[in-house]
């Protein structure tokens, strides 16, 4: 948990980061709408009541209402080993495609796109507010070269996702897997939101994604990670390296199941739960 004086440089980092004063303004407002309802009902979940822009090393990131996503992780390579990992694989290897599942509100994948604007980055998102969101950074940004898909990654048509909400308020960082749930997750009550879904080996062909074009995959999906790659045999085919997440060691072991199932043999952690696979 982070201390006090932590949590005020996060706070004051997100009034210097809004883009404009009208932003700004509704920032403060944020913060001080769940500084109240922390003291008054011992709860509050920090979001804007209305689309905001925040600024990050030349980067502009869309913020949707009424969602707890932008507080729930740091732009750029404050992101974490993830980031610097992915920045690192780009540099090293000539594939074209880089793709970022779960890409939330492109924390990852924005940063890919201004580091690399000779490659394509596929932002693979399935809740419709976050992915509308995503869009928006990229016209804002002006990267032609990031392309956002709208869906979950299943053998489905259609997928019914939980997502915890509470008091209005969007939840969608926290996991919603059956088996996977965080402890705050199921405290949380859940409500469904339908979304589109296909295959990875589908979406890929949709994209014009040739097997053997993949410089990396990243995929965060809240407990999902396996069921996602087991949907993707052709376009893991030639095994690009893939850095994920796993919350727990049962999680760990369903992922590094599927992984050798699709050729992985070797497994390199980032930190406490993220990895990344390769080929040997």
């Amino acid at each position: 948990m982070a201390t006090d004086s932590t949590a005020r440089s996060q706070y004051l980092a997100l009034l210097a980061a809004a883009d404009g004063g009208r932003d700004r303004l509704e920032v403060a407002l944020a913060l001080a709408r769940a500084a109240w309802s922390r003291m008054a009902r011992g709860r509050g979940a920090l979001h804007v009541r209305r689309p905001v822009t925040l600024r990050h090393d030349g980067v502009r990131y869309r913020v949707p209402p009424f969602d707890n996503s932008f507080v729930s992780a740091s732009p750029g390579e404050a992101n974490g080993p993830v980031v610097r990992e992915l920045l690192a694989l780009l540099a090293a290897r000539p594939q074209r495609w880089v793709l970022d599942i779960g890409a939330n509100i492109g924390f990852v994948s924005l940063t890919l796109a201004q580091r690399f604007r000779d490659r394509r980055v596929l932002s693979v998102e399935p809740i419709p507010w976050l992915a509308e969101a995503l869009r928006d950074s990229a016209r804002l940004n002006d990267y032609a070269h990031l392309h956002v898909a709208h869906c979950a990654l299943a053998d489905a048509h259609e997928l019914t996702l939980q997502v915890p909400r509470l008091d209005r308020v969007w939840f969608t960082t926290l996991s919603s897997g059956a088996e996977h749930a965080s402890a705050e997750a199921r405290r949380v009550p859940r409500e469904p939101v339908v979304v589109p879904a296909m295959t990875l080996d589908a979406l890929c062909e949709r994209e014009g994604i040739a097997t053997g074009d993949i410089a990396a995959v990243k995929i965060d999906v809240e407990g999902a990670e396996s069921w996602v790659l087991a949907t993707g045999e052709r376009a893991l085919a030639a095994r690009p390296p893939v850095v994920f997440e796993a919350l727990t060691e049962a999680h760990l072991a369903e992922v590094r199941t599927v992984l050798e199932r699709l050729g992985y043999a070797a497994l390199r952690p980032l930190d406490r739960t993220n990895f990344v696979a390769t080929e040997r």
